[in-house]
């Protein structure tokens, strides 16, 4: 169990990286690297929720594998999107 000022830090790790990707979601910038680096962002805070919130330290090896895979998927989901948004709509359209 984490004490409650690393609980505090969490929390307030999660909104200043909330507030950034919020910045930079309202940027005209777009490309490559901007979605990588919101992606980067999600993952961290996956990361942060997973590990302290709801304690994948704690829990059997498989579910901490499982959960911390997922915060990983998500944001190569977006990534991998990005790149090939229009085969993918092309591929599910036809389905």
């Amino acid at each position: 169990m984490h004490s409650i000022r690393h609980i505090i830090f969490a929390w307030i790790s999660l909104v200043l990286l909330t507030l950034g990707s919020t910045m930079l979601g309202q940027t005209e910038q777009s490309g490559f690297w901007i979605i990588v680096l919101i992606s980067t962002l999600i993952m961290i805070k996956g990361r942060i929720v997973v590990e302290f919130f709801l304690e994948a330290g704690t829990t059997r090896s498989t579910i901490r594998k499982i959960l911390r895979f997922y915060t990983i998927l998500w944001p190569l989901l977006i990534i991998i999107t990005y790149l090939f948004g229009s085969q993918i709509a092309t591929f599910t359209s036809s389905i």
